[in-house]
């Protein structure tokens, strides 16, 4: 998918886990951060460039899921590192758990950056030579960046507005979707 869909999906991610974990906005903020930049990072780092073609593909240590899970956790420890560590230096005391919950981010962006490049037709590393892809469509399918993007967008309404909930199963009925 295109980075843009995986920001959406990452945002998404991390904001819904306020209500869960009932942390502060601002931390929370920081999660939201950190999720988007490790995706970042391992899209960055996770593609090589070939002198015969101008497409980059993807490289096994950070389309694996054990690499990803990894890459994504140490860059969101290393956004929490440096958030803590500047907020010290502005005299704010904060928690010395405070790299955890970035670090807890950037695995989930890692996992859910490996689950939005399953349906492509590369797909994600099994073992540095396999390969498994499930829907094999293109990496910028429009149709298919947009409805994830949607879902994600989706996602944040249910989890901050519950009243949409009944308007939402009342528009899924007709296709079987929505519940009794």
């Amino acid at each position: 998918m295109k980075l843009g869909t995986h920001r959406i999906v990452n945002f998404a991610l991390a904001i819904t886990l306020y209500p869960a974990l009932q942390l502060g906005w601002g931390r929370v903020a920081m999660m939201a951060v950190a999720a988007i930049l490790a995706d970042t990072l391992i899209d960055g780092v996770g593609h090589r460039r070939h002198k015969h073609s101008p497409i980059p593909s993807r490289a096994w240590w950070t389309h694996h899921p054990i690499t990803a899970a990894v890459t994504g956790g140490m860059g969101g420890a290393g956004i929490g590192l440096v958030v803590s560590w500047t907020l010290a230096q502005l005299g704010i005391q904060t928690a010395a758990t405070l790299p955890i919950f970035p670090a807890v981010a950037g695995v989930v962006a890692g996992e859910a950056h490996l689950l939005l490049d399953l349906p492509t037709g590369s797909g994600i590393y099994l073992t540095r030579t396999r390969r498994l892809g499930v829907g094999h469509s293109s990496w910028d399918n429009a149709p298919a960046n947009v409805g994830l993007s949607l879902l994600a967008l989706l996602l944040i309404i249910v989890t901050y507005f519950p009243p949409f909930l009944p308007f939402l199963r009342r528009l899924l009925q007709p296709f079987g979707l929505g519940g009794s």
